[in-house]
């Protein structure tokens, strides 16, 4: 970036009323760092990189960026970690102190109702106590249980089929935009979504 490119870019960035010694000092360095580019007005719309200088001063604005982010990153998951630690401390301990207390009903309850075949639910002023029915518990072995049901109940059987596609796609030339299986030359029912290059943006060395 020439010093006479400098006005031009710097009026993108909404920059264009630094004068005197700053923007003397702008011009001293090709890749200036500028405070803060939080809010970037709307003329950066119309802002382009026309050369390598230019693309080095974003990266360098990405990557001062990128630090602030990681900071922020940082500072937030140490809170969380506190507040996550506290709330499992107080969950725990009045999770205890709770289930010392449902103990103690389903005590009562257990008792009362065998005394009482009817007394299913006691209602209470400030809730109620519930006994219901549950279905049997079924303690099952896969390998034991798979083999009955395929002679006795094959309807039971679940026959789980896909498509290896990871290698499979290792098979497939795409040729006018046609997947085409290398070995037999037929055509594949997939559609072909041509992409271009993925772009990105590495700071560091």
């Amino acid at each position: 970036m020439s010093v006479n490119d400098l006005p031009d870019f710097l009026d993108a960035l909404g920059l264009s009323e630094m004068e005197g010694d700053a923007l003397d000092n702008l011009a001293g360095d090709p890749f200036p760092d500028i405070p803060d580019l939080s809010a970037l007005p709307a003329k950066t719309q119309r802002l382009r990189v026309n050369d390598k200088s230019q693309a080095e001063w974003c990266l360098r604005q990405v990557a001062r960026i990128k630090k602030q982010q990681a900071e922020v990153e940082s500072i937030a998951q140490a809170e969380i970690e506190k507040i996550s630690a506290w709330r499992d401390r107080e969950a725990s301990s009045l999770g205890g102190t709770a289930s010392f207390f449902e103990s103690l009903l389903i005590d009562f309850h257990c008792r009362t109702l065998e005394a009482d075949g009817k007394a299913k639910t006691i209602r209470l002023p400030s809730g109620s106590l519930q006994a219901r029915a549950q279905q049997p518990e079924f303690i099952r072995n896969e390998e034991t249980l798979l083999p009955w049901v395929k002679q006795n109940r094959p309807e039971f059987v679940l026959a789980k089929q896909s498509v290896d596609w990871s290698n499979l796609k290792k098979e497939i030339v795409v040729n006018n935009g046609i997947a085409i299986d290398q070995l037999t030359g037929e055509v594949l029912p997939v559609q072909v979504v041509e992409r271009g290059p993925a772009f990105s943006v590495k700071v560091g060395a």
